[in-house]
């Protein structure tokens, strides 16, 4: 873009941002100008041509009217953007980034040419979007987002001031008598301080909703019922606190069944599952990395997620993202002591246990809850059952007693014997009365879930289909298949790569 501000000038920038710095900087006095004599003029001139004339046209009114619409305040953002702009280094140019938005619109008001109101806000609100997508890259979603919103929000400041005005009549009317003719024409009238009252209003509302992260969640909650996740304090009184949080299971399932249609589609689907008498909540847990370091420090940023799905929910909705709920989450080292584990798990086998002993009241109803099965791969299974966390050594499998040295013996030569919960609970009194025999058979000591309803190591824990089918069985399946199809001369090692 080429700088046409002033004749000598003529300066070529390839930026906004460059060009914005070089208007601040060389032509400071055509912001800071106000000339408001000939405002005034301008005003009064038009006013009597609008009264002189009653049938004047309002477009050529606007053509001859220019609105400054730099205050004290903007002269203030002007004069801190013009010192921004000559130390010229980075960090002022990311702040005049960040000021853009505020000045776009009120930019084109500074213009010495006189053109229509409609043409001006069109002109500022293309740069505008062209300003989202070539700089901010914003996506078109986003951007018409964006702009849908805007439209919306004015309609919303017609209405108002529409309100305002006709209070505003009916206010003056109990001190005023005037004619039915005369308070009808009024009503079409609104007076500009009431303008001026009601923009403030709502900038000051739109303003005190971002003004910090408290006040944006205290909006939230005012608003949209925002149930913020609960502290739980995890570690022992004499330990460094270490918390984990939790989103009551109640309050998301009150939320999901307030809507009447999901409520109905849930209850077609009612005991298509295993419970005829009540939905069932499986539970999900699982690790996440924060970050993507390597070496060492690949677990420092590992976070323990839990969560829960309804199973009677349609199966064309059960594998959305949306109808998964998250329900607590913590640090994953903290969990390697059992204390914490028992601690980090008591709140969430309390909600569970009192929905499914005493059900939710929703939309006129009690609805009744059971916990099915818990999903998580092997090693967070081995950690949630009490189960010993190597797989490379001792009794490694939680659905029978084999030992490793016998992992690869067929299982026409072994007798397998099945983990059942009387002989996991044998093995876990056994631990409990000298903890040193842990692993026993390949048991370390009590679930943390071990007082959850419905809950038991041997049978609650669902299989790893990723690890166990996909990346164990198929694999060696299909290895198995290849060579015999090499053996028959069926298809040579050349083919298959």
């Amino acid at each position: 873009m080429i700088c046409d501000l002033h004749k000598s000038c003529g300066i070529s920038y390839t930026t906004y941002a460059a060009y914005k710095s070089h208007v601040h900087r060389c032509h400071s006095s055509l912001l800071h100008s106000t000339n408001e004599e000939n405002f005034y003029s301008l005003t009064a001139n038009n006013t009597q041509q609008l009264n002189m004339d009653p049938n004047a046209d309002v477009n050529i009114m606007n053509d001859n009217v220019t609105i400054n619409t730099i205050n004290e305040d903007d002269e203030d953002d002007f004069s801190s953007d013009s010192i921004e702009a000559d130390t010229c280094n980075d960090d002022q140019q990311q702040q005049a980034t960040n000021t853009d938005s505020q000045t776009l619109f009120k930019s084109s008001c500074n213009e010495e040419s006189n053109i229509s109101f409609i043409s001006d806000i069109q002109k500022s609100f293309a740069l505008f979007i062209l300003q989202l997508r070539e700089e901010f890259y914003l996506p078109k979603s986003t951007i018409n987002s964006i702009s849908n919103y805007i439209v919306i929000l004015i309609n919303h400041l017609e209405l108002l001031f529409e309100q305002k005005t006709i209070r505003n009549d009916l206010g003056n009317a109990k001190n005023i008598s005037s004619s039915k003719s005369t308070s009808d024409s009024n009503n079409d009238i609104i007076e500009l301080k009431i303008v001026k009252s009601t923009m403030k209003e709502v900038c000051r509302a739109v303003e005190a909703i971002t003004y910090n992260e408290y006040e944006f969640i205290n909006y939230c909650k005012k608003y949209f019922k925002h149930s913020p996740p609960e502290e739980v304090t995890i570690s022992a009184p004499s330990e460094d606190v270490k918390c984990g949080y939790f989103v009551p299971i109640d309050q998301t399932l009150t939320s999901i069944l307030r809507n009447q249609d999901t409520v109905d589609q849930i209850f077609d689907n009612y005991g298509s599952r295993i419970d005829d008498d009540s939905l069932l909540i499986q539970l999900y847990v699982d690790d996440i990395g924060l970050t993507n370091p390597i070496g060492v420090k690949k677990d420092r940023h590992k976070m323990f997620m839990v969560y829960f799905s309804l199973e009677d929910f349609p199966d064309q909705y059960r594998s959305q993202l949306e109808q998964i709920y998250l329900v607590a989450v913590c640090e994953s080292g903290i969990l390697m002591d059992n204390a914490n584990a028992k601690s980090f798990f008591q709140p969430i086998i309390e909600n569970l246990n009192r929905l499914q002993v005493e059900g939710l009241f929703v939309n006129g109803q009690w609805i009744k809850f059971s916990f099915s099965t818990m999903v998580a791969d092997n090693l967070a299974a081995h950690q949630i059952g009490g189960f010993q966390a190597s797989f490379s050594n001792d009794h490694f499998c939680r659905r029978c007693l084999i030992g490793y040295p016998k992992r690869n013996l067929p299982r026409s030569t072994t007798k397998l014997a099945a983990r059942t919960s009387i002989i996991h609970d044998d093995f876990v009194q056994q631990i409990s009365a000298n903890p040193n025999q842990s692993p026993l058979m390949g048991v370390a000591g009590q679930s943390p879930l071990h007082d959850l309803i419905g809950f038991h190591s041997t049978m609650s824990l669902l299989a790893d289909l990723m690890h166990d089918y996909l990346e164990g069985i198929c694999p060696l399946v299909i290895m198995s298949l290849l060579k015999e199809a090499s053996s028959m001369h069926s298809l040579t090692y050349g083919e298959i790569s």
